[in-house]
């Protein structure tokens, strides 16, 4: 079996989907047991344990997602209650006109609070708000938007609406290492301000450290031409800081130690981005795809990858219906499939422009089926937008990392970055307006 964790995580997801409709843990637990005591005397005498191998995964995930969605709730006693709590903002979300950040008490799961107009508190910070609590609904029909199920794989079990008056901003509580990233972030925003026009730091901010200020009229733009994931800090971001410094250690001789190098600097820069779980889950790839290219005998992509979403399914199976991770992983599977035939079928094309569309189409070819269930649409423009645009994107954030080293070291070097940066984001932003005349490339579906 060349990629036996392919095998056990799509047995491991379908497990999930089960689960989700039966909550049976005692049946799905003796059903475990025996998989795995006849497992052990198919093995002992020498026959094929494949099929008795994957069973005890797919029973697992039933059982892992049946108590993740049917937990004890603790804020049902509360719900419809108005009441005060404390605790600490992970996630701060503002808005025209509000702001939506969610709250770790102390005795409690976490809660999402929508906060309409006044001072909104800011990550990290320790607040009071007083409102009455409601708890998320399901979904009543078939196929529909599930929110309960959106805020449970979050970790969070209620929502409260309050208005200025109903939030005191306490103080701030931060361990050590909290206090040194958010000084590490600060920085950072404070150099691309300081020396390049605000349109571009904000693009910078938005899209290299994950803090969405980039303007309405800008994020508008780009998804009109289908590029709007480049300010979505996730899969695309890390890739592109792993292959440059993977670049930088081949030109070094030092790919033996690439392990070493790029995991600690991989980390970083999740908790430098706030561990959002679109990183996370690009992080935990990457790092088990140069694990596995570095230490393992047989460099099978495809079975890194499926570790690496197993690993993730196996801490929160709940994943699985994020939309970020399906795309994430099903373009990332793609694109081991189908770009190296791809790109051998573009043989008449210069190298570099070959492997940019071979990128970009054995991608979408993963990820259009999803795109049109979700979002209903198809966007032909958004394959010749990304072939001009890419190049852009891969330049931009390979040099804010750049500035971002260069700025806790050489300051004066980091501005120099910046200036050098600005015409490529300025080209960015020409190039996506000037396909904005293409915008009628697009088929709408309608699934009814």
């Amino acid at each position: 079996m060349e990629a036996p964790f392919l095998y056990i995580t799509t047995f491991f997801s379908l497990g999930i989907l089960l689960g989700r409709f039966l909550f049976l843990p005692y049946v799905f637990l003796t059903l475990m047991a025996a998989s795995v005591v006849v497992l052990f005397f198919v093995y002992k005498k020498g026959k094929n344990v494949s099929l008795f191998l994957i069973l005890p995964f797919a029973l697992l995930g039933a059982i892992l997602t049946g108590f993740a969605l049917n937990a004890p709730n603790p804020y049902e006693r509360l719900d419809g209650k108005f009441i005060a709590i404390k605790g600490k903002v992970c996630d701060v979300k503002e808005e025209e006109g509000y702001a939506k950040y969610v709250v770790k008490p102390e005795n409690l799961p976490k809660i999402l609070i929508t906060q309409y107009g006044g001072e909104y508190p800011k990550k990290g910070d320790i607040v009071e708000v007083r409102g009455i609590v409601s708890l998320p609904k399901p979904s009543s029909n078939p196929g529909g938007f599930d929110y309960q199920l959106f805020l449970r794989k979050k970790g969070i079990y209620a929502v409260m609406r309050i208005h200025p008056y109903g939030t005191s901003i306490i103080g701030r509580r931060a361990n050590l290492f909290e206090e040194i990233l958010w000084r590490a972030q600060e920085r950072i925003k404070e150099n691309f301000l300081a020396s390049m026009p605000k349109k571009d730091a904000q693009f910078l901010i938005t899209s290299f450290l994950g803090e969405k200020v980039l303007d309405d009229q800008i994020l508008t733009q780009f998804r009109t031409v289908g590029i709007s994931y480049i300010t979505a800090v996730a899969g695309m971001q890390v890739a592109i800081i792993s292959g440059f410094v993977l670049y930088i250690l081949s030109l070094v001789h030092l790919t033996r130690y690439r392990a070493f190098i790029l995991l600690p600097v991989l980390i970083f820069y999740a908790f430098l981005t706030g561990l959002n779980p679109p990183v996370i889950r690009a992080v935990v790839m990457a790092s088990i795809a140069v694990i596995g290219a570095t230490y393992g005998k047989n460099k099978n992509s495809i079975n890194s990858l499926s570790f690496a979403a197993f690993l993730i399914l196996l801490f929160n199976p709940l994943m699985l219906w994020d939309v970020g991770f399906q795309l994430s992983f099903v373009a990332t599977l793609a694109i081991l499939y189908f770009y190296r035939p791809i790109d051998e079928r573009l043989f008449k094309l210069p190298s570099y422009l070959k492997g940019i569309i071979a990128l970009n189409l054995s991608a979408q070819i993963g990820t259009i089926p999803f795109v049109m269930y979700y979002f209903h649409y198809i966007s032909f423009v958004s394959f010749l937008s990304n072939i001009a645009i890419v190049p852009l994107v891969n330049i931009a954030i390979i040099l804010s990392f750049l500035s971002a080293f260069l700025g806790f070291v050489f300051p004066t070097a980091s501005v120099f970055v910046n200036y050098i940066n600005i015409p490529f984001i300025e080209l960015l932003f020409s190039t996506s307006f000037l396909k904005i005349s293409l915008r009628q490339c697009k088929c709408f579906l309608s699934l009814q």
